[in-house]
């Protein structure tokens, strides 16, 4: 449920990522999701990203452009189950 604290709930609200798959996405019921930009909270984002990708539920995000970080680069990443 730790990605659930992170889901924004009203429509006007700032975001910093958006679920490809909406409002159907089961984490967050919205699709949208505010990150602060904190240290802490990244290596909390790393270890659930990669927990999920592990589980066999990658997320599917896109990370929104904001007054900060008008500027992003995206990075696509194809894993694969070594063994």
């Amino acid at each position: 449920r730790w990605l659930a604290s992170f889901a924004v709930q009203n429509r006007d609200d700032e975001y910093t990522h958006s679920s490809l798959f909406g409002a159907k996405d089961y984490q967050t019921g919205t699709g949208k999701l505010f990150f602060p930009d904190t240290p802490e909270i990244h290596e909390q984002l790393i270890n659930v990203v990669v927990a999920m990708y592990e589980y066999g539920s990658p997320l599917c995000w896109v990370e929104m452009a904001t007054v900060n970080y008008p500027f992003y680069e995206d990075i696509d990443v194809l894993g694969s189950q070594v063994s």
